[in-house]
């Protein structure tokens, strides 16, 4: 069974990490396996750059080259991390340790202060300024980065279990266990659309879809 799964920037490789916890990257130009790597919970490729980034057993966050998964850098933020989120420069990601959000620089190592949830965070998003995330209760808190301020948005009945942003990071869009999908504009909090059947993906690269 797969857990989760991605495609890298230019859609040439797909990583795959199985029930097993072991993640496998295909080389879709020539259907080749590329590589694979044990005692992998979560991972993802960066939606820009040749990059993978994965979540390990031992509770370290690793930054892959994506094509030949040579490990480039290595963090521990304190607990045992979930899931993750690039910047929009690919420069710096946000892990969850249950509450709390780490940022780290991964070409530096510089760490900034963690933002805090009520509740344990379920899916991360992450787009220029903007940091989004969601806890079990359904609620979506939004960062302000420059200000670090939050809002709360009452998203969903059930946990949140995936964000993401448009290309232009004026959309954020949360759906749920509980059967619903749901689009926002992350700056003031409002709800733009609401939808109980179906579960939203990602948008098209131009934003428009």
């Amino acid at each position: 069974t797969v857990h989760f799964a991605s495609f890298s920037a230019d859609g040439s490789h797909l990583s795959a990490v199985h029930s097993n916890r072991r993640l496998v990257v295909w080389n879709l130009d020539d259907r080749t396996n590329a590589y694979s790597l044990a005692d992998v919970t979560w991972a993802r490729f960066s939606p820009r750059l040749d990059l993978l980034l994965a979540v390990m057993s031992d509770d370290s966050v690793r930054m892959l080259e994506g094509r030949t998964g040579r490990e480039l850098a290595s963090f521990k933020p304190g607990g045992r991390p979930s899931t993750a989120a690039f910047d929009s420069t690919d420069d710096e990601i946000a892990v969850a340790v249950q509450n709390k959000l780490h940022l780290w620089n991964w070409r530096t190592a510089a760490r900034r202060e963690p933002f805090e949830t009520d509740q344990n965070i379920w899916s991360v998003a992450w787009n220029d300024h903007l940091l989004a995330a969601s806890e079990s209760s359904g609620e979506v808190r939004v960062w302000t980065l420059r200000t670090k301020r939050s809002r709360r948005l009452p998203a969903h009945q059930n946990a949140a279990n995936h964000l993401f942003f448009n290309p232009a990071g004026d959309l954020l869009v949360s759906t749920s266990y509980d059967g619903s999908t749901k689009v926002w504009e992350p700056r003031t909090g409002e709800l733009l659309l609401s939808t109980s059947e179906g579960f939203a993906s990602q948008f098209s690269p131009d934003g428009q879809h």
